[in-house]
């Protein structure tokens, strides 16, 4: 089923709102796919979230991949392709598809004010292990960039110490996938200084009104499968460092 025939199926069922939204796409296709998020919600006169809301309503996991099975159908005409099957193009747009989901969640104020953060902490120390034991390294190496001095614990065995050698006017930055929150839950339970975490399971944390949250994308939701929950942890990591060199001399 096309995104146009989707749209048909579900239209009763959506609010005044989404109609609008979806007569527009119904009457102007084309002109759809050729506009980018910001310029579509402006004209509409509605927010992103609600862009983003209308499109899982049709049963897509955002407003980009709405938009990428729509020119699909528009470049074949309207009729039916076939899945991708190699390689390339299963993992390539598995990828595009988070990177897209995460340039549409992701709140630029928010990394804004955790770069002004981490330029004002005394000492900061990165914490991951297992699988989101690699993204902590990544930002230190990446961090000599800007003279940034982190350290980072990828041994689960020295978090309880590393964690009490910290106080008020420091920063412990986490990485966490899956069930890592378990590791973390004591740790951030009686302490001074202030935390970042980094994960893609935010309903798992319990934080203090100081701390920071990033919830990415979950590349385990793709359709494409197989996908390095990794990946988007280092995206992350380049969108901070080039926040932190905005914000370097502020």
């Amino acid at each position: 089923m096309n995104v146009l025939e989707n749209i048909h199926i579900h239209y009763d069922e959506l609010t005044k709102k989404d109609r609008e939204i979806a007569d527009y796409i119904l009457e102007y296709p084309k002109k759809f796919c050729r506009q980018d998020m910001n310029d579509f919600t402006s004209k509409m006169d509605i927010s992103k979230s609600a862009l983003i809301r209308f499109s899982k309503k049709l049963g897509y996991s955002g407003y980009s991949e709405l938009r990428y099975e729509l020119s699909r159908i528009i470049i074949t005409g309207g009729e039916k392709t076939q899945e991708p099957y190699t390689p390339v193009e299963i993992i390539g747009h598995g990828y595009i598809e988070c990177l897209s989901n995460l340039i549409e969640e992701l709140d630029s104020e928010l990394i804004e004010t955790i770069a002004k953060k981490i330029w004002q902490a005394n000492k900061i120390k990165l914490f991951g292990y297992n699988e989101s034991a690699l993204p902590p390294q990544h930002l230190a190496i990446r961090g000599t960039l800007l003279d940034l001095d982190f350290a980072v614990y990828t041994n689960r065995d020295y978090f309880a110490t590393q964690f009490k050698n910290m106080h008020k006017g420091d920063l412990v930055i986490i990485y966490s996938v899956k069930d890592h929150a378990k590791v973390y839950t004591s740790l951030l339970k009686k302490r001074e200084m202030s935390a970042l975490v980094v994960t893609m399971n935010p309903k798992s944390f319990s934080l203090m009104t100081d701390d920071f949250i990033v919830n990415l994308p979950n590349p385990a939701a793709s359709k494409a499968g197989l996908l390095d929950e990794q990946v988007l942890f280092y995206v992350f990591n380049e969108i901070l460092l080039a926040q932190l060199m905005r914000t370097k001399n502020r």
